[in-house]
């Protein structure tokens, strides 16, 4: 019988705080906007108003997040960023 070790601490897990959401002015937005480069002027426009934009930023930055705008970044340029 194999017996675990529980008194080793976990790993961390991938940052997965979302309160910033409840503030975020695309809240209850289509998510296609952000996905589909049609939508990318009108979407950077939004995002460089919103209360949440840092932290947005900040969540796609920590969980290597590849695709989509977040913080009215794309992947590339949160990279750079």
């Amino acid at each position: 019988m194999t017996t675990i070790d529980t008194s080793l601490p976990f790993l961390p897990s991938p940052d997965t705080s979302t309160a910033w959401r409840d503030h975020a002015l695309c809240k209850g937005q289509d998510t296609i906007m952000f996905y589909d480069q049609r939508y990318y002027h009108s979407v950077r426009k939004m995002c460089a108003e919103c209360p949440s934009r840092s932290q947005c930023l900040d969540f796609a930055v920590r969980n290597d997040i590849r695709f989509g705008l977040w913080g009215g970044l794309t992947h590339k340029e949160r990279v750079a960023h």
